[in-house]
C-alpha cells in the first residue's frame, strides 16, 4: 500500500471513529486528492470537510471521484445498505417509492432509508414532491447502496456515500423555506479579455474503451486578468451513431484545483437525464465551464463567491490543475458506465508591466524530490524574453516547451541584462543557454543541480536528499 492510499485509509477511520453508528448527514466529504507522480514532484495532498446545512455551491457540474471511499477488507466498518437523503436548502418535501410516501424530509434536515423492511428491492423510482405538490425530481436508483440525494433549491442531485461534492441552483444562499425555484446555470466561459498571449496549444487525452476524452487548452501560462479558455471532446471510434444518456446538464464538466493549495473547484451533476447522439465525426463537445461547492465557513469562501460572480473564467496567480469530467452510459439513465477524467496543469501569473524590474523567476516547492525516471529528452536550452507572460522557460532538443523553477536565492536580471544569477550573483543562465543531459547522472547548470520532469526543469542550490 502506498503513502496516498494509507492516508485514504487512516483518514476514513478517523472520521468513521467518531460517528455513531452510521455517518451523520451533516458531514460531507468535499475533498481529499494528491497529485504526486513522475510528472507533478513535490505537490502534497489535502482534506476538507464542509457542513451540509452550510453548503454553498453551483451547478456547472459533473460529479467527481468519490473522494472517501468505503473501507474494504479486514477492520472496514462497513457502510449500512440505505439511501440517504440531505435537504439542505429546498423546500419541505415528501419522498415517494412505489407511489407511496416512505419518508417527509422538511427544509435544513435529513433522513436515511435503509433497504429491505417493507420497501421494494431496487430498482428504486424515487419521486420528491414539494410542499406545493410539484414534483422537483424523479431520479432511478438502481443501486448499489449506499447511495445519496443531496436537495438544493428544487434540484436534486444524486450520487454515492459519502456525499460527492455537487452542485447547486442559483441564486445562491437561498434561505431555508422559500422555496423559490431556482434553475441550474451552466457558466462557459466569456470570451478573453485580452486575448491570451504565449505558448501553444497543448491536449491530454484518456481512453476508455471505444471512447476518447480530450482536453485541449490553448496554452499553459496566462495572467491573472485573461479569461482562460479550453475545451474538451468526448469521441466515439464505434463503426456507427450511437445513442448515450447522462445527466440534462451535460456529459462532460470541470473542475479546477489550487497547486500547491486548498482551493479547488469539483463539478457535479443533477438527476435530470437526457439522450446524446455521438459518431466519429460528431463528438460531444464542451467549452471549458465553471462549476463547484464550498462550505459557509469555508476559508476561501469568499475567493468562491467572487470566482462565480466574474463572467470571466479568471484564476490567481500559482499553479492550477484543470480537469474535464465525462460521466454516461449507453444504455437507459442510471449509473454511469463510463467515468473519464483528465488534467492539464497550468500556471497563472500576474501580468508584465513597464513597472517591473527584474525578470520573475517561478519559485520551486521547498520539498522537491525528484524522480529517477529518465526524462524523455536529451537536451534542453533556457530561453529568456522580459516581454514574454512566461518569462524564461526551455526548450527541448525535440521542441517541446518546458516550464523553469528556481530554488530561493536565483535572482533574474533586468530587460537590459535578462539573465539569471545565483545568490552570490554569478550568472548562470542566459537566453540559448544549453544544458545536457548526461548519461547515469543528474543535469548541471553551472554546477547547480538541475532537476529534469516531462513537463519542466527544477533548478536547485543542493542536490536533493
Amino acid at each position: 500500500m502506498d503513502e496516498f492510499d494509507q492516508r485514504l485509509r487512516d483518514a476514513g477511520q478517523a472520521w468513521r471513529d467518531g460517528q455513531a453508528e452510521q455517518p451523520p448527514l451533516e458531514t460531507i466529504i468535499a475533498g481529499l486528492h494528491s497529485t504526486p507522480g513522475p510528472n507533478r514532484p513535490g505537490f502534497r495532498q489535502f482534506v476538507v470537510l464542509s457542513a451540509a446545512a452550510g453548503l454553498v455551491a453551483v451547478l456547472g457540474l459533473t460529479l467527481g471521484p468519490i473522494l472517501l471511499p468505503p473501507q474494504t477488507g479486514p477492520g472496514a466498518s462497513p457502510e449500512p445498505v440505505a439511501l440517504y437523503f440531505v435537504n439542505v436548502d429546498g423546500p419541505d418535501v415528501s419522498i415517494l417509492i412505489a407511489d407511496r410516501v416512505v419518508a417527509d424530509v422538511p427544509c435544513g434536515a435529513s433522513t436515511t432509508l435503509a433497504a429491505g423492511g417493507d420497501l421494494p428491492p431496487l430498482p428504486w423510482s424515487v419521486v420528491v414532491r414539494a410542499s406545493d405538490g410539484e414534483v422537483i425530481g424523479s431520479p432511478e436508483i438502481v443501486g448499489p447502496l449506499p447511495r445519496s440525494l443531496l436537495i438544493r433549491g428544487r434540484h436534486v442531485l444524486t450520487g454515492g456515500w459519502p456525499i460527492k461534492i455537487g452542485g447547486a441552483p442559483s441564486p445562491l444562499d437561498q434561505p431555508c423555506g422559500s422555496g423559490a425555484p431556482a434553475s441550474p446555470v451552466s457558466t462557459p466561459a466569456a470570451s478573453p479579455s485580452p486575448r491570451p498571449t504565449d505558448g501553444e496549444t497543448v491536449s491530454a487525452e484518456t481512453v476508455d474503451g471505444r471512447f476518447r476524452l480530450v482536453l485541449e487548452l490553448p496554452k499553459t501560462v496566462w495572467t491573472t486578468e485573461e479569461s482562460i479558455s479550453g475545451e474538451a471532446r468526448l469521441e466515439y471510434a464505434g463503426p456507427a451513431a450511437t445513442r448515450l444518456h447522462g445527466s440534462g446538464s451535460g456529459l462532460i464538466s470541470f473542475g479546477a484545483r489550487e497547486g500547491l493549495g486548498t482551493r479547488w473547484l469539483t463539478p457535479g451533476w443533477d438527476t435530470t437525464c437526457a439522450a446524446y447522439e455521438i459518431s466519429r465525426d460528431r463528438p460531444q463537445v464542451s467549452p471549458l465551464t465553471k462549476s463547484g461547492a464550498w462550505g459557509a465557513d469555508d476559508p476561501n469562501a469568499d475567493f468562491y463567491r467572487e470566482f462565480f460572480a466574474d463572467p470571466l473564467y479568471r484564476l490567481p496567480a500559482g499553479e492550477w490543475y484543470i480537469t474535464a469530467y465525462a460521466s454516461f452510459s449507453e444504455g437507459d439513465c442510471g449509473v454511469p458506465a463510463h467515468e473519464l477524467e483528465m488534467t492539464i496543469r497550468i500556471r497563472v501569473v500576474a501580468p508584465v508591466t513597464e513597472a517591473d524590474g527584474a525578470i520573475r523567476l517561478w519559485p520551486a516547492p521547498a520539498d522537491l524530490g525528484c524522480d529517477a525516471i529518465p526524462a524523455p529528452y536529451r537536451s534542453f536550452t533556457i530561453r529568456i524574453d522580459p516581454t514574454a507572460v512566461d518569462q524564461v522557460w526551455a526548450i527541448t532538443d525535440g521542441g517541446v516547451r518546458l516550464w523553469t523553477s528556481w530554488a530561493p536565492g536565483f535572482r533574474g536580471g533586468s530587460a537590459g541584462d535578462p539573465v539569471i544569477r545565483d545568490p552570490a550573483g554569478e550568472v548562470v543562465a542566459r537566453d540559448g543557454e544549453l544544458v545536457a543531459l548526461p548519461d547515469g547522472d543528474w543535469p548541471r547548470l553551472h554546477g547547480y543541480f538541475v532537476c529534469p520532469s516531462p513537463d519542466a526543469i527544477y533548478v536547485l542550490r543542493a542536490t536533493p536528499g
